[in-house]
């Protein structure tokens, strides 16, 4: 029963990460010409950039990328017990691989000292009971402890062409994004810091494929102690660093500042890291070989609402 609940729960997550996403059919503007972003442009943009906001706050809220998509040390352990192959008929179990079997977590913190999971590129595919579509995984993932004798929040990321995709029922409409790149967090008292070097890449029948690279740091400050073991409590997140958009031969540099802190709600339910914001604001300046051009505001209006965008020229 505990790998059912596995398997649909990731299916739950799969859904909630892909489901928003959408690719508008803007060509956009030309640097050197017009500085104002097309209102479509500015949909796809925003998307984009909270979908890549909902894994970097996923990785805090849920404690790293296999947390995000429910695949926790515990749950792996249930997997996968000690010094057996996979015994139960899942879909999961069929397409992964992990290493080292049994994990090792001397530290018993949830943070193995070193993993390694491989997802298989034609079997690792789930179907919903109703609507008949279809989601999947790719790809490797490797997660480490860095400081493995002593319990914390500290890990180390490494993805390569790591991915998940989803296809609708009829097969008229597809999505995927695959990333390559690392995080890294780390703890000190009631802060974290996640400092992250990723690059995305999103294929499917909605648009053109983008390539997306975030370099950027994500930094939550507790409103209360952060205790191990225990949900994280409400409090701030600021967002610095630089973020790009590749669409074809157009390119969309930015650099992302919060302007003001985003209030992390620890009360609301919603399923997306990025709808648990209260409020807050952040830009994200378009610059065009070091000038600027203007620039993308995103601001938060309350718990499980989408952010506004707005592009103003400089």
């Amino acid at each position: 029963m505990r790998s059912q609940h596995l398997r649909f729960s990731l299916l739950a997550a799969l859904i909630t990460a892909v489901g928003s996403s959408a690719c508008g059919n803007s060509t956009g503007v030309d640097p050197d010409g017009a500085v104002t972003l097309s209102a479509a442009e500015v949909v796809d943009i925003g998307d984009t950039f909270e979908d890549e906001a909902d894994l970097s706050f996923g990785a805090l809220f849920h404690r790293g990328t296999l947390g995000w998509f429910d695949l926790s040390l515990s749950n792996l352990k249930a997997l996968f017990p000690p010094g057996t192959r996979p015994h139960l008929p899942t879909p999961l179990i069929a397409c992964l691989s992990v290493s080292p079997l049994p994990p090792e977590d001397p530290d018993a913190d949830g943070i193995p000292t070193e993993l390694t999971a491989m997802f298989g590129e034609d079997d690792c595919s789930f179907s919903n009971r109703g609507g008949g579509a279809s989601f999947a995984l790719t790809g490797t993932f490797r997660l480490s402890d860095p400081f493995p004798d002593v319990a914390g929040y500290d890990l180390d990321e490494t993805f390569e062409d790591f991915g998940h995709a989803h296809t609708s029922g009829n097969g008229s409409r597809s999505f995927q994004a695959t990333r390559n790149g690392s995080r890294s967090v780390r703890q000190s008292g009631n802060d974290l810091t996640a400092a992250e070097q990723l690059t995305s890449v999103w294929t499917g029948t909605l648009g053109p494929e983008k390539t997306v690279m975030s370099d950027w740091t994500v930094e939550f400050t507790g409103d209360a102690a952060i205790v191990f073991g225990d949900p994280l409590p409400s409090g701030s997140i600021m967002v610095d660093g630089a973020w790009s958009v590749i669409r074809g031969s157009q390119a969309r540099d930015f650099i992302v500042s919060t302007v003001a802190p985003l209030v992390y709600d620890a009360t609301c339910a919603a399923k997306r890291p990025s709808r648990r914001i209260a409020s807050g604001e952040l830009h994200a300046e378009l610059m065009v070989d070091g000038v600027l051009l203007g620039t993308l505001s995103v601001v938060w209006n309350g718990c499980d609402t989408a952010p506004t965008r707005q592009f103003t020229p400089a």
